[in-house]
């Protein structure tokens, strides 16, 4: 039996990549799982596969802190994994990934929530040029500063069905004749599968009665096995979506212009942001 079975999980971003990724694995290992949204909706296929009552969509406001309390009350587990790869409003980053994973923390702080995940990225700093990563740092500062006993997780870039990164460039290379390639193609990456993250996020819950004090404050860095230039990374996208389109070296600057183009469009395939990421 599973020491996860009827343990109750808060999940904020569970429609999300990772979080619905983390819900299926929740089900399967028989805990109760609440997802805390703002639209019931967009949450009810996530109960495939679960028992009537074990997944529980739940309104929220992130506005108010008493409603966030209400949604982690009682739960032997809260995982924050809401974010945003783009921006639709100047100022998106901060709120999101910033202010609102704030609220979270001092929601689980005053209910007393024994164990807080919080998904950052790997890479985040407060004094990065990226607004992103800029973001994510300081999300990170907000929620140890409001609940020292969180524990941040930091995953790569993270593949998996519908993930961002590689998705987005798969639609590039279809619809473009030539695809970037921004800075020489020479940029590392270390990408790890959704299911590794899952895994890890759940060793956590797993083994936390055992080694609290482990887990307590700890940034956890995940990784894929491997490493890979962006070049790399861009050829093999090609060979699964079968379409070999023209790679065109492209400097940073000229990246960031063609990016000031393409974040216009709807979807923003790439922003001047990501460029500089």
């Amino acid at each position: 039996m599973s020491v996860l079975k009827n343990k109750t999980v808060t999940i904020f971003g569970g429609s999300g990549f990772i979080g619905r990724n983390l819900v299926a694995a929740l089900v399967r290992e028989g805990a109760i799982v609440r997802i805390a949204t703002r639209h019931k909706s967009s949450c009810y296929h996530l109960r495939a596969g679960a028992l009537v009552g074990q997944v529980v969509p739940i309104l929220v406001d992130y506005s108010s802190l008493a409603s966030l309390r209400k949604v982690t009350h009682g739960a032997d587990f809260v995982v924050n994994t809401i974010g945003i790869l783009t921006e639709k409003r100047k100022g998106q980053f901060t709120d999101v990934h910033c202010k609102v994973a704030e609220k979270i923390a001092k929601a689980c702080k005053k209910e007393k929530v024994e164990h807080f995940i919080h998904f950052s990225a790997l890479g985040a700093d407060q004094d990065s040029k990226s607004h992103y990563l800029q973001s994510k740092g300081e999300g990170e500062a907000a929620v140890l500063k409001a609940f020292p006993k969180s524990v941040i997780m930091r995953p790569s870039i993270v593949f998996g069905e519908g993930d961002g990164f590689f998705t987005r460039f798969a639609r590039l290379s279809r619809m473009s004749p030539v695809v970037p390639v921004i800075g020489g193609g020479n940029t590392q990456f270390q990408p790890v599968y959704v299911g590794d993250v899952v895994e890890a996020c759940l060793s956590t819950f797993i083994n936390h009665d055992f080694a609290k004090d482990i887990f307590h404050g700890r940034i956890i860095e995940c990784a894929g096995p491997e490493v890979y230039s962006f070049k790399e990374l861009l050829q093999y996208i090609q060979k699964q979506i079968g379409k070999k389109t023209a790679l065109f070296p492209l400097s940073f600057r000229l990246a960031k212009l063609q990016a000031w183009f393409l974040e216009k469009l709807p979807g923003k395939v790439l922003t001047v942001d990501q460029v500089r990421m």
